[in-house]
């Protein structure tokens, strides 16, 4: 799996954030990000230059940055302890890609949630979890009921009520048929035992209850039997009025972030902190901005659109709207723009932009020995890959919108929204980025012809060794 990279500018830094796949968001790039955009994590060089990361490597990123955790605090873990959480780490990351199991609960606030191994790797990580499926105080009643629940808990009351009301049901069958009959008057449940019927009184003859389910064998008054139906009645009645209410509150916040919970979202997260929302099963890197909430865009489809970044949480349900890296909304042409740079960039497939990256590497490899650069690489390591970062990326996104035929939609995208001093920039990345292509091919065709230079004095020198030993081979007859 391999997930694709997208420039982005947050806190006045460039940053680069994943994108989500065909499988959709899910809890292990909403991590990553938040990780990427505190500057917190870095990605390697190579999926810099390349514009792609790989499952393995966005693993291993997270594993180094865990593993600090653990060594940066050796207060709060025994170190016996400290090498099973590791170890738990490494088995666990990998599978956050498919999702994870969050059970929230409804009065604990927006990092009520049972504890479980995997949210042991978020703390390990530093990235807290929030979600905003929240009851609101004002509704006592409902409060009382779910308490501490976690919601595997209340869908459990929810089934209890359900078979209560069912059971409920026929106990009330089984009352109307003891409507005609004396509360004095004596019964037999089934077939009685021998000793039981020599003992009957003949006032107490049985009298015909059909249907009535009581354990067999047993004598009992009607009144009795009444009072025990009509005691079992209340307790199956309040089972299911406890299921009905929270089923209804279950459905009415279906979409798992209710009104109160998005005022407790805005009111707990502090300004410009990255955590990780929960919301029916999806994943995304949430942030507060100016008193305001917005979750990143890590849609693929928007991998070439700059001006799309995050998207405001404001209502819980409803239209979204989308803004830039200044967290402000789009030029028009911006957005009329943007639905064909997304179904371009649907087509970009990451998994082949990392089949292609050997290759890629190979070359700029081959490019730094040819060049003599490799010393001077590793002299400013973290700034020439930056740089070369850009540059290839710049090469790369000029291609690709080349082949999908974006090119002047993304040129007038570009006009309006950013200054003259930028565009300038741009345009000389790009030059640069075909520069280093001219570079690459060139040192290519230089490094065959030394190939194949090579190969022919081999094979002169073959071909000498061989009339050299014709010439001194003495033929005796």
């Amino acid at each position: 799996m391999a997930y694709r990279l997208k420039n982005v500018r947050y806190q006045k830094k460039d940053r680069r954030i994943l994108l989500q796949n065909e499988n959709g968001p899910c809890p292990l790039l909403a991590a990553a990000n938040a990780l990427l955009l505190r500057g917190a994590i870095s990605l390697p060089s190579v999926c810099i230059r390349n514009g792609c990361a790989s499952l393995e490597e966005v693993v291993n990123m997270l594993a180094e940055k865990a593993m600090n955790y653990n060594y940066n605090k050796p207060n709060d873990l025994h170190e016996s302890n400290s090498e099973q959480h590791f170890h738990d780490v490494l088995n666990i990351l990998p599978k956050l890609q498919y999702g994870m199991d969050v059970n929230p609960k409804f009065t604990n606030g927006p990092t009520g949630m049972e504890f479980t191994k995997e949210l042991t790797t978020f703390d390990l990580l530093s990235v807290k979890m929030v979600h905003g499926w929240l009851l609101d105080p004002q509704s006592e009643q409902l409060c009382e009921l779910v308490g501490c629940k976690t919601y595997n808990e209340l869908i459990e009351s929810v089934v209890q009520g359900n078979e209560a009301s069912t059971e409920l049901h026929k106990l009330e069958e089984q009352l109307k048929k003891l409507e005609n009959c004396s509360d004095n008057v004596w019964i037999h449940v089934g077939t009685p035992p021998a000793e039981d019927a020599d003992q009957q009184q003949p006032e107490q003859q049985p009298q015909q209850t059909d249907g009535l389910t009581i354990t067999k064998g047993k004598r009992q008054s009607v009144g009795q039997l009444r009072a025990d139906f009509q005691e079992k009645q209340e307790e199956l009645s309040k089972l299911a009025t406890v299921g009905e209410l929270i089923n209804n509150f279950l459905e009415d916040t279906a979409h798992q972030l209710t009104q109160y919970g998005l005022a407790v979202l805005y009111d707990k997260l502090d300004e410009n902190e990255l955590c990780v929302f929960f919301r029916n099963n999806h994943f995304s890197t949430i942030t507060k901005h100016e008193g305001l909430l917005y979750l990143l865009v890590t849609d693929l489809g928007y991998a070439n659109v700059p001006n799309v970044v995050w998207e405001k949480l404001d209502v819980i349900d409803g239209d979204t709207e989308y803004v830039d890296a200044g967290f402000s909304r789009p030029a028009p042409q911006a957005e009329l723009s943007a639905a064909g740079q997304r179904d371009a960039a649907c087509n970009l497939d990451p998994e082949q932009l990392l089949a292609q990256r050997g290759q890629s590497e190979a070359d700029y490899q081959l490019a730094l020995q040819m060049s003599g650069g490799g010393d001077k690489k590793a002299g400013k390591k973290g700034t020439l890959d930056e740089q070369e970062g850009k540059l290839m990326a710049a090469a790369l996104e000029s291609s690709l919108l080349a082949y999908n035929g974006m090119d002047d939609g993304i040129k007038e995208v570009k006009d309006h929204t950013t200054t003259q001093e930028d565009r300038d920039r741009i345009l000389a990345m790009q030059m640069q980025a075909q520069i280093e292509q001219q570079d690459i091919r060139m040192a290519q065709k230089m490094q065959e012809s030394e190939w194949g230079r090579q190969a022919a004095d081999q094979q002169r020198n073959a071909n000498a060794n061989m009339v050299d030993s014709v010439k001194s081979t003495c033929i005796i007859s």
